[in-house]
């Protein structure tokens, strides 16, 4: 193990040094690139050409600035066997509120994305503290429908009815994107999407300016249904995952990198 440190803050505002939104313990979490580094902190420079990695306390050597595709591991679900746990504690086949208003559980057959080392980038919802990445989908007030994060303003309602009063942009470390057979999850009271938009900004799939009318939740649910199916039908080989170096699902991947190729604006315009 690495030395040994005092607790230390993470989840730093990208726009001030002085948010820390939480406060772990050397060994449990790693340090965002722009946090005043404690100089018995080794680096990675002799094994990384990345400037945003670092070693944690484990002697493991992270990378704290890759993207996001999904919910930050500070966040709540609620489950049938345990209770209310953060994300970080939600594992395959644990039962998950995916309706508030019915009370209705839903198994975790899936995570498509699921990465415990590095450090993403989220959106932060206040008051309900609902972290998620930007392209990730949320269902909103009115119309029923599910958009990307990038999408909420201040002074929307979300599905709870809540407002969102404030948003703050955040780093913390774990992402991840659990994957239920109806394609929706609650979070921090707030019915989430398991997906992410393809095409910043936009809920819809866009040829150009014109939306094609249907919604990236959509496309996504039907995309997995192979795997909701073999899931369903082979439970038992669904009881553990393998992940690539990015934490994606291998059930995911060749989707997600041939779509994401597939969807960008230079490609279909």
């Amino acid at each position: 193990k690495g030395p040994n440190q005092s607790p230390f803050c993470v989840g730093w505002s990208i726009n001030t040094q002085e948010d820390c939104l939480a406060c772990f313990t050397p060994g449990e979490m790693s340090y965002p690139c722009h946090t005043k580094l404690n100089p018995l902190i080794y680096d990675c420079s002799n094994i990384s050409n990345d400037p945003c990695a670092k070693v944690d306390c484990f002697g493991e050597c992270v990378n704290v600035e890759r993207g996001s595709l999904c919910f930050s591991g500070a966040t709540i679900v609620t489950t049938k066997q345990k209770g209310a746990i953060t994300m970080d504690k939600l594992e395959l086949g644990d039962e998950v509120l995916i309706d508030a208003t019915t009370g209705t559980y839903e198994p975790v057959y899936s995570f498509g994305h699921r990465d415990k080392l590095n450090v993403g980038k989220f959106l932060q919802f206040l008051p309900s503290n609902l972290e998620l990445s930007e392209d990730h989908m949320v269902f909103v007030q009115g119309g029923n429908k599910a958009v990307p994060a990038s999408l909420v303003k201040i002074g929307d309602f979300l599905s709870s009815g809540q407002e969102v009063i404030d948003i703050k942009n955040i780093r913390r470390q774990g992402r991840y994107a659990p994957f239920t057979p109806s394609g929706t999850i609650m979070v921090n009271g707030v019915q989430a999407s398991n997906y992410i938009s393809l095409q910043k900004r936009s809920d819809t799939l866009m040829v150009g300016t014109f939306s094609l009318g249907f919604s990236f939740h959509w496309v996504a649910h039907m995309f997995q249904l192979p795997h909701r199916a073999w899931c369903k039908m082979a439970a038992a080989t669904c009881t553990e995952e393998s992940y690539s170096e990015e934490g994606i699902s291998k059930w995911v991947e060749l989707q997600y990198h041939a779509f994401t190729w597939l969807f960008h604006p230079n490609n279909i315009a």
